[in-house]
């Protein structure tokens, strides 16, 4: 058979696109496929023990103090605080790595930092309510049990006079 318009090109040019173009997508799925075993697989549970860790070791001593002190002065408004805030993790860690891994990654380090964030501020909290409950307790038992006979106007302090009561 002799080509001898560019209709029969046309058609021979067709043919053999319409034949090979199966052959075609099997090939670019088996590529696609080969790709996607060849990047890293993400082990979650490593991932996520990693992340903890991390969370964990970037609140040192010094961090850990200043928010259970932090708790202890300010009470419920660290408490809040800690709540509220969303720790990121440093960037270095995330660079390079495929967009699941930052995800996991990040979601599980701001949970870990924020818990033991909230952990240390509520221990705080709670020393704050203990102590100004002791204070309290004791402050009032000393004023209605005493038997003295004092009144509130003997521990005034702008009273000029002096009642002698001790």
């Amino acid at each position: 058979m002799i080509i001898r318009s560019k209709f029969h090109i046309f058609v021979l040019f067709t043919t053999v696109l319409f034949i090979n173009m199966p052959f075609l997508s099997i090939a670019a799925q088996i590529t696609k496929k080969i790709e996607n075993k060849a990047t890293t697989e993400i082990d979650y549970a490593e991932l996520i023990k990693t992340a903890k860790a991390d969370a964990k070791s970037d609140l040192d001593s010094t961090q850990r103090a200043i928010w259970f002190l932090a708790g202890v002065g300010c009470g419920v408004l660290t408490v809040g605080t800690a709540a509220l805030m969303n720790p990121n993790p440093p960037i270095h860690r995330l660079l390079g790595k495929s967009p699941e891994y930052v995800a996991i990654y990040a979601d599980t380090y701001t949970k870990q930092t924020r818990t033991t964030r909230l952990g240390l501020a509520s221990a705080g909290c709670l020393v704050n309510i203990t102590l100004y409950g002791l204070i309290i307790l004791n402050d009032s038992s000393s004023y209605s049990g005493s038997g003295s006979g004092c009144t509130s106007s003997d521990f005034d302090l702008f009273s000029s006079s002096s009642s002698g009561c001790n």
